[in-house]
């Protein structure tokens, strides 16, 4: 979700008259490479439910023990 502190924190002071102009037009999403140590809950609202089912499963096929956890991590559930 975008508020006027998040815009303020990744673009700078300068942003931070257009933030009340900008915030109504999002859409609540999250764009997922922005994103620092979020929870799973977090991580899971950036995709839709199909989406991150299909990336559950290449984490259970390719990634079982999280090798790969130093990103926005989709946890296995084997």
């Amino acid at each position: 979700l975008v508020t006027s502190r998040s815009v303020l924190h990744l673009a700078g002071e300068q942003t931070y008259p257009l933030a009340p102009l900008v915030c109504p037009l999002s859409t609540g999403r999250v764009y997922v490479n922005l994103l620092v140590d979020e929870s799973e809950d977090h991580v899971r609202a950036v995709y839709n439910p199909a989406a991150y089912a299909r990336l559950v499963a290449l984490t259970n096929r390719y990634d079982p023990t999280t090798f790969f956890r130093l990103n926005q991590n989709i946890k296995p559930t084997v």
